[in-house]
């Protein structure tokens, strides 16, 4: 099973000032999260760049994980990746990398490259990329009247739904005022199933258990 990591990249405005979270709590978090990642043997997907993300996928290799992918833009000409270029480089973090278009079209199918999406805070980024996952999984799906797509048409690797219904988890902690109830019954309206982890216990309970039905 694969799951796409997408979360805030100003990780000290975010979780210090806007959350009012101690540093060490959230690290203690992130530590959590990569634990149950890593001991639930699933592969990870996210964004090669500043942020939770990529905090989560240092510590779940640390501690075994099994896959690691960057979802990067590669081929973009309007905005360029080279501030992925470290990350992109950083030994022993990614396993393998895929070219997700230009930006414009990365933020549309990132939360489509995994069989479930982890959300791990509200920024404007992580906002849009769930928010569009949503709509494009409506196309998918057949719910828009007169539109039809499959989503190996979307990305040849993009595999929501392929397997089992598209799942949303969104970790508690970081989403302390839940989804916002119109997003949440828009994507329940069209089939996707939202999960909510209320620690890192929580979160191994329920891919476990993604895993094993």
């Amino acid at each position: 099973m694969r799951l796409v990591l997408i979360g805030p990249g100003d990780t000290e405005y975010h979780f210090t000032r806007l959350l009012g979270m101690k540093e060490s709590e959230y690290w203690e978090h992130v530590k959590g999260i990569a634990r149950a990642l890593s001991s639930t043997r699933v592969e990870i997907g996210l964004l090669p760049d500043r942020g939770v993300p990529v905090h989560v996928a240092r510590e779940y290799k640390k501690t075994g994980g099994k896959k690691c992918i960057a979802l990067a833009p590669l081929s973009d000409r309007t905005f360029g990746t080279k501030h992925l270029e470290p990350f992109l480089q950083e030994e022993g973090l990614f396993d393998e990398t895929v070219d997700t278009g230009d930006w414009y079209k990365h933020d549309l199918i990132i939360g489509l490259m995994g069989d479930a999406l982890l959300y791990l805070g509200t920024s404007l980024g992580s906002a849009g990329e769930l928010a569009y996952a949503g709509y494009l999984y409506k196309l998918v799906k057949g719910a828009k009247p007169g539109v039809a797509a499959r989503v190996e048409k979307i990305h040849p690797l993009a595999r929501a739904g392929t397997r089992f219904p598209y799942t949303v988890i969104a970790y508690s902690p970081f989403n302390p005022n839940g989804l916002q109830p119109e997003l949440r019954s828009y994507l329940e309206k069209i089939g996707v199933k939202i999960e909510e982890a209320e620690n890192a216990a929580g979160l191994e309970n329920i891919i476990s258990k993604m895993e094993n039905d």
